[in-house]
């Protein structure tokens, strides 16, 4: 993994002191040009150079690689607790609120969970599932929960408001959602052109910050894509600790604005408390069936 970079200012403070006194003698004197010096300046430590820290991995100043800073952001945060918190709102023109998400993980060692709402509109034409999700795991053992919306789980008639639940042993593919948020990064930052743009300070932590406004075409992302907008605040170690993203966008004949926000908190403070609605998983599996209708 290569890593791009520049080199940390370095500030060094130097005390030199010097000090002398000549005493040259008078008529009839030694003649002696003697050099005294006070004894405790001898011992005078001179200060240490105090380094700032560098760029994180992948920023440089004409080079941000954005896939050696996820990856730094995933290695950075690897065995460590932490709360990643994503929303993304997808407003038409009219102000009308297309789609919103909101995505919560939390990770505290073998433990996670993962909460995803959606609502707006017209969710579909965004993109985004028209049902909100928990997932939950120890490590051993995952419970899922889906709450469908009006029209009830896809594929399948009913009165809407429906819940479906899930358990099974271990933490399997399906259910492994990423703690680190990495993905979310990824998704978001690949189709971009990067610059680094400097360091800022916030609560007194200094970050790193690298820009985009330029607009893009990739898979997944709608038409008409312009007016994009990034900043994105990285740690010295690799952590993106924020990101906003806005850009304007064509999705279903309907011209909208789209604005994301990420964010992470809570690294090596976390707790992952078992939720409530397990037991009710537990309940459903016990019965010999998933599918419960919500009160």
């Amino acid at each position: 993994m290569s890593q791009g970079g520049v080199a940390a200012a370095v500030a060094v403070a130097v005390l030199v002191v010097t000090a002398g006194c000549g005493a040259v003698g008078g008529p009839g004197g030694s003649g002696d040009d003697a050099r005294t010096v006070n004894p405790a300046l001898r011992e005078t430590p001179t200060a240490t150079a105090t380094p700032t820290p560098g760029p994180p991995p992948g920023v440089g100043r004409g080079n941000v690689s954005v896939w050696v800073v996820t990856n730094a952001h995933e290695d950075a945060l690897d065995g460590r607790s932490v709360t990643v918190r994503y929303r993304r709102t997808v407003v038409a023109a009219n102000g009308t609120a297309l789609a919103t998400v909101t995505e919560t993980r939390r990770r505290d060692g073998d433990a996670l969970l993962y909460e995803l709402r959606t609502g707006g509109a017209n969710p579909n034409a965004v993109a985004v599932p028209s049902w909100n999700a928990s997932v939950w795991t120890n490590g051993t053992w995952t419970a899922t929960r889906r709450v469908f919306g009006e029209r009830g789980p896809p594929g399948e008639d009913g009165s809407g408001g429906a819940v479906r639940y899930g358990t099974v042993d271990g933490r399997p593919a399906w259910s492994g959602v990423d703690g680190t948020g990495a993905d979310l990064l990824r998704a978001t930052l690949a189709p971009l052109t990067l610059e680094y743009a400097g360091t800022t300070t916030r609560g007194g932590e200094r970050l790193f910050v690298l820009r985009a406004t330029d607009a893009w075409a990739a898979d997944g992302y709608p038409s008409g894509v312009s007016n994009v907008s990034l900043a994105a605040f990285v740690t010295a170690d690799g952590v993106v600790r924020s990101y906003r993203l806005r850009y304007d966008a064509v999705y279903g004949g309907v011209r909208a604005t789209s604005t994301a926000r990420f964010r992470v908190t809570g690294v090596g403070t976390t707790t992952v408390d078992r939720p409530a609605w397990v037991a009710d998983a537990v309940a459903a599996a016990a019965n010999g069936s998933q599918n419960v209708t919500a009160d």
